[in-house]
């Protein structure tokens, strides 16, 4: 084969690549974000020159509904955790979102319909007591120990996409006052088609 279109089940080894003499290029039918998380050996394409690409942003969605869904749960107590002793509404309350990608920026424009101001970089450790914090992106962008600690002071909240969690589903779900989907929120049929087309 010259090519090889490939789903994010299908592991692609550098034995397998090795075994294909004639290709040039790869399709992942799904997001490539790094090289170290991806289903293919990235390191054994770049040494025969192989083209590798992945498609962005068919998910951001419904992964945009899941954050405002559970946030919304979240402050008002619907779910198992309730963010404030009374609940509380999302109107006028000030959002932190990092990384401004494009989930980032879906997020930030649907916000607007509740919140009058928006903020930008934030570190973690200046979030301080009462925050919740919400995780947009495929894996972890912080370090684990620092959010353990961060998360085990009083009143703090995370939601987390089944993509977001990353590595750390066992270990964050074990955590109190984190919220961790169970799917992947953004692989919905209308993501399936747009990944299609």
């Amino acid at each position: 084969s010259d090519c090889i279109l490939v789903s994010w089940h299908t592991q692609i080894t550098g034995k397998i690549i090795q075994q294909f003499k004639h290709l040039k290029y790869i399709g992942m039918c799904c997001s490539l974000y790094d090289a170290q998380a991806a289903n293919v050996d990235i390191v054994s394409t770049e040494a025969r020159r192989i083209v590798v690409k992945g498609i962005r942003d068919y998910g951001d969605e419904g992964l945009v509904e899941f954050v405002i869904s559970e946030l919304i749960r979240l402050i008002k107590g619907l779910g198992t955790y309730q963010w404030k002793a009374e609940p509380m509404e999302l109107t006028r309350k000030k959002l932190g979102i990092i990384g401004l990608g494009t989930t980032g920026q879906m997020l930030a424009r649907r916000a607007r319909a509740f919140n009058t101001k928006l903020m930008g970089e934030v570190v973690l450790e200046s979030l301080g007591n009462g925050k919740i914090l919400i995780n947009t992106s495929l894996g972890t962008p912080f370090e684990k120990e620092s959010f353990v600690n961060w998360i085990r002071q009083k009143r703090n909240y995370a939601i987390f996409d089944g993509d977001g969690v990353g590595e750390y589903e066992a270990a964050f779900t074990k955590l109190e006052r984190v919220v961790v989907s169970s799917k992947v929120s953004g692989w919905t049929s209308e993501a399936r088609e747009r990944l299609s087309e």
